[in-house]
């Protein structure tokens, strides 16, 4: 990747959070709720009504931003090419909050960002992966669980409830993936049971001065 910073219109990742919001507006996709946000403690309607109105009006934030063309997509300079870097080597980076905080919308590319090392691939792992990183920047979210995690991220109260759920990244991005009918049966039951998993390259979270600096480079 060159040195200069990339300005993108979100007709192209900002489908799937447009979809997903379709999806919810039309009160639709309950199951798919059930599937990435819903414990056993939140099954009932009223839970699933809280959880869909918080889904609902992230995504409508994640689309509008992506619409916008407020993204701006860069790699960190300072760790550029240097194969011995965690950093280089991941997919992609974000400040978690930083659209609120920094009012500034960067999402860092790394060198595995093409690479086929995720239980998606090509475009779809891309969008999943943007999803992912957007989410961190204008949601806040965190990273309790990637899909290669040997517990899967199906929602349990014992092991990833909904509340984290809410706040996990990657919930998020396959939530939205499997609303846009981007899952098959086989991808679904990998990621939520973790069977049969391909080599991963994790995901890094910088902290947001780190990365207005490293935008700034």
């Amino acid at each position: 990747m060159g040195p200069g910073h990339c300005r993108v219109a979100g007709s192209g990742p900002g489908g799937w959070p447009e979809q997903e919001q379709a999806r919810l507006s039309k009160g639709r996709g309950i199951e798919i709720i059930k599937r990435w946000f819903a414990d056993e403690d939140h099954q009932g309607e009223t839970e699933l009504a809280v959880i869909a109105a918080k889904l609902n009006a992230g995504f409508k934030k994640l689309a509008a931003a992506m619409r916008k063309g407020a993204v701006i997509l860069t790699d960190v300079p300072e760790v550029r090419g240097d194969t011995a870097s965690t950093i280089w080597l991941s997919e992609a980076a974000a400040a978690p909050g930083s659209a609120a905080t920094d009012r500034i919308r960067v999402v860092y590319i790394e060198s595995a960002f093409c690479a086929d090392q995720n239980v998606l691939s090509g475009k779809k792992n891309w969008t999943r992966i943007l999803v992912h990183e957007m989410s961190h920047v204008e949601l806040g979210t965190d990273d309790h669980r990637y899909a290669h995690n040997a517990l899967g991220m199906k929602p349990d109260k014992h092991n990833l409830s909904t509340a984290t759920c809410l706040d996990n990244a990657e919930s998020w991005a396959f939530f939205a993936a499997d609303c846009a009918g981007n899952l098959d049966d086989g991808i679904r039951g990998t990621v939520l049971k973790a069977i049969s998993v391909k080599k991963h390259t994790a995901w890094l979270v910088f902290s947001p001065a780190f990365c207005v600096a490293a935008a700034g480079a």
